[in-house]
């Protein structure tokens, strides 16, 4: 299992510190650092999670899968939160919402953008190559004003324009939308045409005769030749019965794209709160748990209402754009940039303050986030054997259109809160473990037909497996693990098992970073094991306990275990947390809870770091520990010893012969 440790930010520290509590002080030609380091964090109980959930045509079986794996994900924090109750912890809460990866899609036109469209002489507009007629679209509106010199009519400012509903356009009394020409950036640049909303596709209803029980409406029957359609379809009268390509879901033909909205199956909240009053009997005047005890029946109810509301339907745009989708969601919850969620999703709800805050992207394709314009946005074209989006990532970076994947690590880094991302994607092992993901299509063989599919029709090497790389999004897991996140990788493809249905697995893993972390990363390594002391601290200041460490280097990790050591230091690689010497890495013992915060408690890591923060060479009898601090701080290499810690790997300059 992956040990996490939470790092402080240099902001953060900053914070805490108001400055670094170096104090050095010259005697003759060195320094001494009489100053203490102290290190202070909040600890965090609440948990917001965002599933962002592809909802394109070939995603339905993966819909049930997330479906049914989430009991599992509720399983492993609940277990969680009963050992917190019975360590006198207070519990996990966690908060769960939904949103979808349609924004919009750009389909293409025979428009290109022209300074000398016959239609529209003296503008710069997209131009049909044919007619040399401007491409006309709704003009967009905020006010009425705005609607001015629209030929053809008075116009006002409505969001109930016919085909357009939801959008703010300028339309006359009757809803019909006035239209003027396309505005473009780049003379001989592409056109498209901007969709917002729900087209839903339709087909015939085929049929195998004699199928029991038939998929034939009442009156039609299974023919042969129907229409003039070749195989056999639902007739009645010699016209075939039409059906819906697509499963709608949570969707409505004609409806707007969510965009970041939160999605809900009919009635259901859009936000699913696991308080913790689930957990335990809960006193919400103290905060704190009075007794044990697990409301089963209300944890049920929730995560059958998540397993609705995840069957967002395959009626959503085929520009995924998952990373948009999730920054936008998290704009419209904090109420940024004029944004705002549906006005049943409260300020409150979702996210809160002073939680962790998880994203999960689940998608078959590679993320397309563009910009959201006709002409410089990802344009739906199908270059041989590639889609535009996969199509954009060969052209040089400054050709490509679609937003650089670092600034959703910049945006999610910078709200403040810690951050975790899980990413179900085209990752190239069915089994996907963190370290050894790689973008790549695969093929789920287990894969079974989705509510809504005829057998007949279903063809797996469309709708069980990833349709694209999704290098992006492994790019993005990358760009978030370098500013200190929780990530993880899971494969679109993993058939699961009898035990662990469905994507089980990665969410027990996405499970283990809406926790705690197993420990601290301290900013320098401190000079000596024995001069470190970590405390939890009450919000009024006092200590409540000084944990029991750091367990020797001599040990291993079930005998500091065995031995009642609360915390000792490890290597940081998450998967060895045997104690080693001092390092930045503090590993607090899960085994007995005992040296555990409690919200609004902190953690105070006291210690002396080394100096200078590289520390000296370990060879110190040999001069070059010495001649370290004579070129790190000035003066002779005399002046100086480099005192090593039992177990460090690095010394710390003193003056003269004095050890630590």
């Amino acid at each position: 299992m992956q040990r996490r440790f939470r790092r402080l930010a240099p902001l953060a520290l900053a914070a805490s510190l108001g400055c670094q509590d170096y104090n050095f002080s010259p005697v003759a030609h060195c320094l001494i650092q009489p100053g203490t380091e102290r290190v202070t964090l909040s600890d965090i109980s609440t948990a917001d999670v965002l599933f962002v959930v592809d909802d394109s045509g070939s995603m339905g079986g993966k819909q049930v899968k997330l479906s049914e794996s989430f009991a599992a994900f509720v399983a492993n924090l609940q277990a969680a939160n009963v050992a917190r109750v019975a360590a006198n912890l207070v519990p996990i809460d966690f908060h769960v919402a939904i949103t979808t990866t349609s924004l919009f899609v750009i389909w293409p036109t025979n428009s290109t953008c022209s300074a000398a469209c016959a239609g529209a002489v003296g503008s710069q507009v997209c131009c049909d190559v044919d007619s040399q007629q401007p491409l006309l679209v709704p003009r967009d509106c905020a006010a009425d004003a705005d609607c001015a010199g629209i030929a053809g009519g008075t116009f006002t400012c409505q969001t109930t324009c016919t085909g357009l509903a939801g959008e703010s356009a300028c339309c006359d009394a009757a809803g019909t939308p006035g239209l003027v020409p396309q505005p473009c950036p780049v003379v001989g640049g592409a056109c498209g045409s901007l969709q917002k909303h729900y087209q839903f596709t339709r087909g015939f209803q085929g049929c195998t005769a004699g199928a029991t029980p038939s998929p034939c409406a009442t009156g039609y029957t299974c023919t042969a030749g129907c229409e003039g359609l070749s195989g056999s379809y639902c007739c009645s009268g010699g016209i075939a019965q039409t059906t819906l390509s697509c499963v709608p879901g949570v969707a409505t033909e004609g409806a707007l794209y969510p965009s970041g909205d939160f999605v809900r199956a009919g009635a259901n909240p859009r936000v699913l709160h696991f308080d913790k009053g689930l957990f335990c009997t809960w006193d919400p005047t103290t905060g704190a748990c009075t007794g044990s005890g697990v409301d089963q029946a209300a944890i049920d109810a929730l995560i059958a209402e998540f397993q609705q509301n995840v069957l967002v339907g395959t009626c959503g745009s085929g520009e995924e754009q998952p990373l948009q989708a999730a920054r936008l969601a998290v704009e419209k919850a904090l109420r940024l940039n004029g944004l705002s969620q549906p006005a049943d999703v409260l300020p409150s709800d979702w996210p809160h303050a002073n939680s962790k805050l998880v994203v999960v992207l689940l998608t078959d394709e590679d993320d397309c986030s563009s910009p959201e314009d006709p002409s410089t946005g990802i344009i739906m074209t199908f270059p041989p054997a590639l889609d535009a989006c996969v199509a954009d990532g060969l052209l040089p970076a400054a050709q490509q259109r679609r937003y650089p994947v670092q600034q959703y690590a910049d945006f999610f880094a910078g709200l403040s809160r810690p951050f975790a991302g899980g990413f179900i994607a085209s990752m190239a092992a069915n089994d996907c473990a963190d370290a050894s993901c790689q973008p790549a299509t695969c093929l789920d063989t287990t894969c079974q037909p989705p509510p809504g599919v005829d057998p007949a029709t279903f063809d797996p090497s469309l709708e069980c497996g990833g349709q694209t790389p999704s290098v992006r999004l492994y790019d993005t897991a990358q760009s978030f693990q370098g500013r200190g996140a929780d990530t993880v990788l899971g494969s679109i493809c993993d058939p699961g098992t009898t035990a662990a249905p469905g994507f089980s697995d990665a969410l027990g893993r996405v499970a283990e970073v809406v926790k705690q972390p197993a420990g601290l990363q301290i900013p320098t390594v401190p000079a000596s094991a024995q001069l470190v002391i970590l405390r939890i601290v009450t919000p009024s200041g006092a200590t409540r306990k000084t944990c029991v460490g750091p367990a020797p280097a001599t040990l291993t990790e079930a005998q500091a275990i065995a031995q009642s050591y609360d915390w000792w230091f490890t290597d940081g690689s998450g998967t060895n947390v045997n104690p080693t010497g001092p390092s930045q890495y503090i590993y607090i013992n899960q085994a007995t809870l005992s040296c555990t915060a409690n919200p609004g408690e902190t953690y105070s890591a006291d210690y002396l770091g080394l100096v200078p923060a590289s520390g000296c060479s370990a060879t110190d009898p040999a001069g070059q520990g010495k001649i370290d601090c004579q070129q790190a701080l000035g003066g002779n290499v005399s002046d100086w010893t480099c005192a090593v810690a039992p177990g460090a790997t690095r010394g710390t300059c003193l003056c003269g012969t004095a050890t630590p």
